[in-house]
């Protein structure tokens, strides 16, 4: 969670095919896990290629307290963690608990729904 001093964590189009990553100097390690981010002393941020712009927003929705980025997180690595022929078995499992209609929660559906499409 940001401290309240400190500006939030974001990301910005760079139009150069990359989006810059602003985050605190202690979680550097996490944007620089980012495949291909490279510092840019000229803006202090990460730059990373646009086309792995959901990974930088994922970061940033975790370090600002998300609580859908970090739904998402957790239903990732729940997905790869269970065998391979039982995750679409559980996707329906879990659609049929937190579907709105069902009197689930919109936003953890719609958590659910962006991580299945992600991972198929």
């Amino acid at each position: 969670m940001p401290q309240s001093n400190r500006r939030p964590a974001s990301v910005r189009e760079l139009n150069d095919g990359y989006v810059g990553v602003w985050v605190a100097f202690e979680h550097k390690d996490q944007a620089k896990a980012i495949p291909g981010a490279r510092w840019d002393s000229g803006l202090k941020c990460w730059r990373v290629p646009t086309q792995l712009r959901a990974d930088a927003d994922r970061l940033v929705d975790r370090l600002n307290g998300s609580v859908d980025g970090l739904l998402e997180s957790a239903l990732e690595t729940m997905f790869s963690r269970i065998p391979p022929t039982l995750r679409e078995a559980t996707f329906k499992a879990l659609v049929k608990c937190w579907h709105p209609d069902a009197g689930g929660d919109t936003r953890a559906a719609q958590a659910l729904n962006q991580t299945w499409a992600r991972l198929r």
